[in-house]
């Protein structure tokens, strides 16, 4: 009878031991984030990205401007100028994935894959409130971090 207990109670802790192991792994795994993406680049990628987002809808480079060179923010400005304007939606419907192209010690090349989930407008009819698209991002490893060398745009995900 004692061993009946003590065998449950071992299946038990294993079970609960494989179930926060299986949350943790998807904790640790943020929707987006390919697993050769560290979680500080991650974090760079995301606040800079909003940075981005924030650039072409104010027209402002400032705070896009501590995540990127001084060409990269030159160009993104004579683009959000020349260029018809671009639709991110709102952040509850926006969904992004990064996934690495190529990398070195020095560099890495991300796929940023921005898609937008249709919102009901009622009577079955469903649109997206942005516009998709697909980006290519270089970015410079650093002593102190990361920052962003090129980004090339494409409206058309592809």
């Amino acid at each position: 009878m004692i061993i009946l207990a003590l065998a449950a109670a071992a299946v038990a802790a294993a079970a609960a031991t494989a179930i926060f192991a299986r949350r943790t792994r998807r904790a640790a795994m943020a929707p987006g984030r390919c697993e050769l993406i560290s979680a500080e680049l991650f974090g760079f990628l995301e606040e800079a990205d909003d940075a981005y987002i924030l650039a072409h809808e104010t027209t402002q480079i400032g705070r896009f401007g501590k995540y990127a060179t001084e060409t990269v923010c030159h160009g993104l400005m004579e683009s959000i100028y020349k260029n018809p304007s671009r639709m991110f939606g709102t952040r509850k419907y926006r969904r992004r994935s990064w996934n690495v192209v190529a990398h070195d010690p020095e560099w890495i090349v991300v796929c940023k894959r921005l898609s937008h989930v249709p919102v009901n407008l009622g009577k079955g009819i469903h649109t997206a409130l942005g516009d998709d698209s697909v980006e290519i991002w270089t970015i410079a490893r650093l002593e102190n971090g990361y920052r962003i060398i090129d980004v090339n745009v494409s409206q058309t995900p592809g």
